[in-house]
């Protein structure tokens, strides 16, 4: 049986650790700190892009759901910020991203490698962002 918890609130770039201190409280109940450090590091990325891109450096609607079952946590991020679809989302490649001398640009393809499933879908004004971590013990 899924255990989940939700935290609500007006996001911004000062918010982040409020994010991470939420998922990391709640998923170290469930599972060890090596399972839970790459969705921690996925979820902080989504959040920044949401805040920086979605919201323009301001502020905005955030809300967040942990279900959590003895295969898997996943998040669940809802914003109302514009539309903004993760996977059809084309990263640098590799050259590229030498030749930009690598200044950011990574958040995506970070959360690509670091989850085993991301799902997005529109749901009227708001992005619903779905991230995916199997247990890694």
């Amino acid at each position: 049986m899924a255990s989940e918890f939700s935290l609500t609130l007006n996001v911004s770039g000062q918010r982040l650790p409020v994010i991470r201190a939420f998922v990391v409280t709640v998923a170290s109940l469930y599972f060890s700190r090596d399972s839970i450090h790459p969705l921690e590091m996925c979820v902080n990325e989504m959040c920044e892009n949401i805040v920086r891109h979605a919201y323009n450096g301001g502020s905005g609607y955030l809300k967040i759901r942990l279900k959590i079952d003895a295969r898997k946590m996943s998040v669940i991020i809802i914003d109302r910020g514009e539309k903004f679809d993760p996977r059809e989302y084309r990263h640098m490649t590799n050259r590229e991203l030498v030749e930009n001398e690598i200044k950011g640009k990574l958040g995506i393809r970070t959360i690509k490698v670091m989850c085993n499933r991301l799902q997005y879908e529109r749901l009227k004004n708001k992005n619903k962002t779905v991230l995916i971590r199997k247990r890694s013990e």
